[in-house]
Parts: C-alpha cells; sequence; structure tokens
C-alpha cells in the first residue's frame, strides 16, 4: 500500500482553532458564569472527563506508529473500541473544562466543537474509506465511530 498523508494540516488547524475559541470563553466565563455554584461533584466530574480524555488521547497516539503519513489501519487498542479515539478524548477534555469552569460561553464552546469534530472525524472516514476500502467499511460496520460498546 503506498504511503498517503494523514490529515494532520486539518486537524492542526480545527485543534489551534477550538483551543484558542476555548482559552477566550473561558476567560470570558468570568463574567457569564452560569448560576451554578460550584460544587465538589461537579469538580470531580469535570476532572474526571478532562483526566479520561487526556488519558485516551495519549493511548490513541502511542497505537498510531506514524503521526506523518498512514502506513496501514489501525484497529487495535482503543481503536478497537472507538474509531476515533482522538476526537473522543479531545472531546471529553473540552467537556471537563466546561464543567470546570461552569461558564455560558465555555458550554457554548464544548456544544460547537462537538460538531466540528464530528464533521472533522466523518471527512476523514471518506478518506480511510477510498484508501482501505472493504477493510475500512468491515472496520466500521464493527466498531463504533465515538462511544465504545462494553
Amino acid at each position: 500500500m503506498r504511503k498517503t498523508p494523514a490529515p494532520r494540516s486539518r486537524q492542526l488547524v480545527i485543534g489551534i482553532a477550538l483551543l484558542a475559541l476555548g482559552w477566550a470563553s473561558i476567560v470570558l466565563s468570568v463574567r457569564y458564569e452560569l448560576l451554578v455554584p460550584p460544587s465538589f461533584a461537579l469538580e470531580v466530574t469535570g476532572g474526571a472527563l478532562l483526566l479520561v480524555g487526556v488519558a485516551m488521547r495519549i493511548l490513541a497516539f502511542k497505537e498510531i506508529p506514524s503521526t506523518y503519513h498512514i502506513k496501514g489501519l489501525v484497529t487495535s487498542g482503543v481503536y478497537a473500541k472507538t474509531r476515533n479515539p482522538i476526537y473522543l478524548g479531545f472531546v471529553l477534555m473540552i467537556v471537563g473544562v466546561a464543567v470546570l469552569s461552569r461558564g455560558v460561553l465555555a458550554f457554548i464552546w464544548a456544544f460547537a466543537s462537538v460538531f466540528v469534530l464530528y464533521w472533522t472525524a466523518r471527512s476523514e472516514e471518506s478518506d480511510s474509506e477510498r484508501i482501505f476500502g472493504e477493510r475500512y467499511l468491515l472496520y466500521k460496520s464493527s466498531v463504533p465511530m465515538f462511544f465504545p460498546r462494553f
């Protein structure tokens, strides 16, 4: 199979844009805080989501043999449970930060990020179908796009 460039430029631009919007939403959240008082439960929930998201991204990146070129279809490790563990991890991190900040703008950022990352994953799946063909379609039919089945 010939080496094909990974969609890293798309991921980089989207990642930087989402991080910049997130930073702005958190900074501005001081002015637009939700009427939900801080609580231990919210802090634990937000922190847990953030940590699970970071862990998922680390595990996902460890499974990829090259971050610069697609050398083959990765279906092991966390990729055996979800087709998009990197994006799922990013969403969990974003939602965790939104819960921790309790800001209206942070929740708007989290909501928008889910749609942007879903759109990005869908376009990358089209690329994968073109590159890997029937093998990817079989993988796609047996592994959920985001939320793992246990």
